[in-house]
């Protein structure tokens, strides 16, 4: 009888929970990774990489009603407004990578499992849509997760949260705010 301990299969869970993040300026969303062999074993220590990414942003007026889903300016995800990537003729790349940060462990532990989290202003919450990707080595090949999130509040911050005011502008998308 083989066993096999190198990684072949990787998985990203989530609740629905979100939590506030340092001194009540910021939203944390944690996510669980998991990592396995082929007998669906856990698979201690074993790396991955994490990354976010920010395909669309939102532009409205109110955050509670109909929005403008736009492109991502930054088209090939260089960190800089190349020719022709300004739609809405502001200036700079909308919306900024460092609106959504990730964080957290980059190899699992004795159980096959690690946590992660992404974190953001306030200020952006229901403006950002992202994803999430966890990607480990498979047998010479990688094995990848990734899943699809808008940004969010919790409960209660909907009467006077930073985010009341769109955090990208109110007009259509290659529109100047």
């Amino acid at each position: 009888m083989t066993i096999a301990a190198t990684a072949i299969s990787i998985t990203l869970g989530d609740n629905n929970e979100l939590e506030k993040g340092i001194n009540n300026l910021t939203y944390i969303k944690r996510f669980i990774v998991a990592v396995t062999d082929s007998a669906g074993n856990a698979v201690p220590n074993a790396a991955f990489t994490k990354s976010v990414d920010l395909p669309f942003y939102l532009k409205g007026p109110a955050w509670n009603g109909t929005k403008f889903s736009c492109p991502n300016e930054d088209a090939n995800r260089n960190g800089f407004l190349d020719v022709g990537e300004d739609a809405d003729g502001d200036g700079k790349s909308t919306p900024p990578k460092a609106d959504v940060v990730i964080s957290g462990d980059s190899k699992t532990g004795a159980n096959g499992l690690a946590v992660i989290q992404v974190e953001y202003a306030q200020s952006v919450a229901t403006w950002l849509e992202y994803e999430v990707k966890v990607t480990t080595n498979v047998e010479g090949s990688e094995g990848t997760a990734q899943k699809s999130y808008v940004t969010s509040f919790v409960k209660g911050d909907e009467e006077n949260g930073s985010f009341l005011i769109p955090a990208y502008g109110k007009n259509a998308c290659n529109a100047p705010n």
